[in-house]
């Protein structure tokens, strides 16, 4: 049996997504499943900043039985010197762990090193277009809530689209499902890249750039990206952006129709220390930012599971 990875959402089809998503209720619906990866052991190689990422990979292997070895930062190491491989060293490692989730500098290859390896790899955030990760667990929560996800489910992006690396995996991912997609980027330069919507259009998908206040009534999920932009961007076009920028309120959340939801990223604050959601936000029933992120770890020993080929039934509460 080939090996599988999870480097970036093409590498999997909307029938691997559906059979991880499935296998994530049957997690969350509760039960003891410490026996699915007894004695695996995770590689959990952050050489870059993470908390939310890493906590959750290694509470989700630990929960399934199995343990982590871990490097974080690589400060002491060859590697940080400069003077080490950082495939060299990722190689050594995935000899002697099963599976392997890896966050680190955009110039590392994962499609490469996936070469070099006899276990699956998980993109815990390298580069600078997708965190699919982070996709695939909003994806679930979507799931969760609409299950029959289709052309017909609308969702609005609000915000600087093409700096946030989960939400351009999420417009790629959702495009498997043919939902329907609204954005508006305030200013042209921050819309989804263009690749992104080849991909989307590939897909025969629609992503429609618009304004929030001619689609915040329709859709079903409203999506606000981070308020930070990627290194190197124009200063003159983010303070554009900031001046610009009007935060979500409880006003706004007030024209969403009923049945509705709005999710956003973090950190979200812009450069001028605007916030992208207003904190009176933070309660409201609306908002499931907080569900976003428990259904995070289910996903995540979902994807964990599935990628070893182990196979997940429905097993007893505790």
């Amino acid at each position: 049996m080939s090996i599988k990875h999870f480097i970036s959402v093409e590498d999997f089809t909307k029938t691997d997504y559906l059979k991880v998503f499935q296998q994530a209720k049957i997690l969350q619906a509760g039960g003891d499943f410490s026996h699915l990866c007894r004695g695996k052991v995770l590689g959990s190689m952050f050489f870059k900043e993470s908390v939310g990422t890493r906590a959750l990979s290694e509470t989700a292997i630990a929960k399934l039985g199995g343990s982590y070895t871990s490097i974080i930062g690589g400060q002491g190491s060859w590697v940080s010197a400069g003077v080490g491989d950082i495939e060299d060293t990722l190689t050594v490692i995935g000899s002697i762990v099963d599976i392997m989730i890896v966050r680190h500098k955009e110039e590392l290859d994962l499609k490469k090193l996936a070469t070099k390896v006899n276990i699956p790899i998980i993109n815990g955030l390298c580069g600078g277009d997708e965190h699919a990760l982070g996709a695939l667990a909003l994806v679930y929560t979507l799931w969760r809530r609409f299950p029959k996800l289709d052309s017909q489910i609308k969702l609005g992006f609000y915000g600087m689209i093409s700096a946030s690396r989960p939400f351009k995996a999420l417009i790629k991912l959702l495009s498997l499902f043919q939902v329907t997609m609204y954005e508006d980027s305030i200013i042209p330069d921050f819309a989804a890249p263009a690749h992104i919507r080849k991909y989307v259009s590939q897909n025969k998908t629609k992503l429609i750039s618009s304004k929030l206040a001619d689609f915040i009534s329709k859709v079903d999920v409203l999506v606000i990206p981070e308020g930070l932009p990627q290194p190197g961007a124009d200063k003159d076009l983010v303070e554009k952006f900031n001046q610009a920028f009007k935060p979500i309120s409880n006003r706004e959340m007030s024209f969403l129709k009923k049945g509705a939801i709005m999710i956003y990223s973090r950190p979200r604050v812009l450069t001028n220390k605007k916030l992208t959601v207003e904190k009176e936000v933070d309660n409201h029933p609306k908002n499931l930012y907080s569900q976003w992120l428990h259904d995070f770890l289910f996903a995540t020993m979902a994807l964990i599971t599935y990628l070893l080929s182990v196979k997940v039934t429905k097993t007893k509460k505790r």
